[in-house]
């Protein structure tokens, strides 16, 4: 019996051991082990610091969820996931028979399902009767403010050239007015909002009259040369209702920049171990 208990209390040494050597952070006693750290930022496609400062976030907002008795029930979560199912024009038991063919786990779904629920009704309540609804005033700073941002374009004229061989399209884009076989182009408007925001902001900053770098876009080549970027002037009277909801949002935002920054300044955040 005593070498059983011995036995034991070895493999719980080790194990414990191995638990606190991954842990790299602990938020009020909570741990971030270097595994989540490294997951989220591959995840995300962000920075190991940016990756640990999410968490650290997370940390904060389960110690006030908890404070808070903020639960997800099982029926919340549910219905969520119901959304997504109908989002995806599919019923529940579809929508779960896909995640499953996936690869993905449907339990680790509902785990983030009930934490974004969870992280909703406790952003509600810190907001809560602490934003006053803007003046007139207020709204007309704000469209100044953002004048710029509103004008900004929202189409574009290009030329598409497109290609399955990279130096055909090179040179294609050399000598644009000769015929090359196995290039495809053609004028084409492309409305700035139906575009992926990487490919959006690239066209955005390339000059008129200037090519973009060749991209893989669907196992394709594919460049554009930049004729024309086209404004339209907003009015504030047009756009009244737009700017009292990116206000209030851009207020809201800051509210809950300036808690959790508060709550970071008085947690007790150990870092045992850079990622």
């Amino acid at each position: 019996m005593l070498k059983i208990l011995f036995l034991f209390n070895i493999f719980f040494i080790f194990t414990f051991a191995r638990v606190i050597g991954g842990i790299s952070v602990l938020v009020n006693g909570l741990p971030i082990t270097t595994y989540e750290i490294k997951n989220f930022a591959k995840e995300h496609h962000v920075s190991l610091n940016e990756a640990l400062s999410a968490l650290i976030q997370q940390k904060l907002e389960e110690i006030e969820e908890a404070k808070a008795g903020i639960i997800a029930t099982p029926e919340e979560v549910e219905n969520e996931m119901l959304k997504l199912a109908q989002r995806n024009n599919l019923d529940l038991a579809t929508f779960q028979r896909r995640v499953i063919q996936s690869g993905k786990s449907l339990d680790e779904l509902k785990r983030k399902i009930a934490n974004k629920i969870k992280k909703d009704k406790l952003y509600a309540k810190i907001l809560q009767g602490s934003l006053q609804k803007p003046t007139e005033e207020d709204l007309k700073r704000f469209y100044e403010l953002h004048k710029r941002d509103l004008n900004a374009p929202y189409k574009i004229d290009v030329i598409q050239y497109v290609a399955l061989d990279r130096e055909k399209l090179e040179q294609k884009l050399k000598t644009p007015a000769f015929p090359i076989e196995g290039v495809q182009s053609g004028q084409i408007t492309l409305p700035l909002k139906k575009l992926p925001p990487q490919l959006a902001a690239l066209l955005l900053k390339t000059p008129n009259g200037s090519n973009t770098p060749i991209l893989n876009i669907s196992g394709k080549l594919v460049a554009f040369k930049v004729l024309k970027k086209y404004k339209r002037s907003v009015k504030f009277e047009d756009v009244k209702q737009k700017l009292l909801n990116a206000y209030i949002n851009e207020r809201q935002q800051a509210k809950l920049i300036e808690y959790f920054e508060k709550k970071k300044s008085e947690a007790n955040v150990k870092i045992l171990r850079k990622p």
